[in-house]
């Protein structure tokens, strides 16, 4: 009876009407039957016939793309160290931040001592899991960033550092206090041994419709990347040389900024056909060409 009342409370049909229209019993096999695609919920099922069923599945572990554990974290943590040791490529974690804001069933709001020894005995366990081409992302914000990035050193090594994510979780300040707000958060990530190889996602179709092929070039779509560099002639004076434009005879220095590099990279890129001057060829500041075929 449980699972036609959920039935009938999710999908707003009246398993009772509509059995008894047809002059049928509302458990009826006929009426299952004429609404194959309903969704049964395991709740209602006893243990024994729980069993009987997965008993039934062959290769249920092959079968079952994940593992849900609903548990104390160090407990989870502990459970799985047989069968996952070394054995997962990413883990990705969000730690109670301690600063007793949180609404966690256990306390948040550690000495930095205790919190630390809290989190050290998960990460250990964590470890254990990575496969040696495995990392780990750790969220956390301002109050035990620094914390946490020496006891990630100890666990993983200082070397294994990879570099420290910076999120933007808020666009506003909160309303919540008068004073600073914390509108960004932390992701230390660690790779188990080197070299880390960051698996890319695939390009999209948006991402490769930047590049063309305007100059028919044989090595097919291409980007216009700017020849200049974030800092200026004084501050990087060996990236400040005259080049000319071909098209025009007109000698170029830099002015604001100086060139992307140096004057032999330039005159490689000029002899690889690689130097666009604009549509018209007169542009004052040279593009270099980024084949679509070479990036990542």
């Amino acid at each position: 009876d449980a699972q036609y009342d959920e039935w009938e409370s999710l999908f707003s049909i009246s398993v009772i009407e509509a059995t008894l229209e047809n002059g049928g019993d509302k458990r009826s096999v006929e009426w299952l039957k004429a609404n194959p695609f309903l969704v049964l919920d395991t709740k209602h099922f006893d243990d024994d016939f729980k069993d009987r069923l997965l008993a039934r599945i062959e290769d249920l572990d092959e079968k079952t793309d994940g593992l849900l554990v609903e548990s104390e974290n160090f407990q989870a943590l502990n459970l799985m160290q047989a069968r996952y040791r070394e054995r997962v490529k990413c883990i990705y974690i969000d730690p109670p931040y301690n600063t007793g804001k949180d609404e966690f069933l256990y306390k948040d709001n550690y000495q930095h001592s205790s919190w630390l020894s809290m989190m050290d005995d998960r990460l250990r366990f964590g470890r254990g899991l990575l496969s040696n081409d495995g990392a780990i992302f750790v969220n956390i914000d301002d109050q035990e960033a620094e914390t946490l990035r020496l006891l990630l050193d100890g666990l993983f090594g200082e070397e294994n550092f990879v570099t420290q994510i910076e999120w933007q979780k808020r666009y506003t300040r909160s309303n919540n206090t008068n004073t600073f707000t914390s509108v960004i958060d932390h992701i230390p990530l660690y790779c188990k041994e080197r070299p880390y190889q960051p698996n890319l996602l695939d390009r999209g179709e948006e991402a490769d419709a930047r590049y063309s092929n305007p100059d028919h070039d044989p090595r097919g779509p291409w980007k216009a990347i700017p020849f200049v560099n974030p800092l200026s002639p004084s501050q990087r004076p060996n990236l400040s040389y005259p080049i000319f434009n071909p098209n025009t005879g007109e000698e170029i220095l830099p002015k604001r900024k100086a060139w992307r590099s140096s004057q032999s990279v330039f005159e490689g890129h000029m002899a690889d056909n690689r130097v666009w001057w604009g549509q018209d060829g007169k542009s004052s500041v040279p593009n270099i060409k980024r084949f679509l075929s070479e990036v990542k």
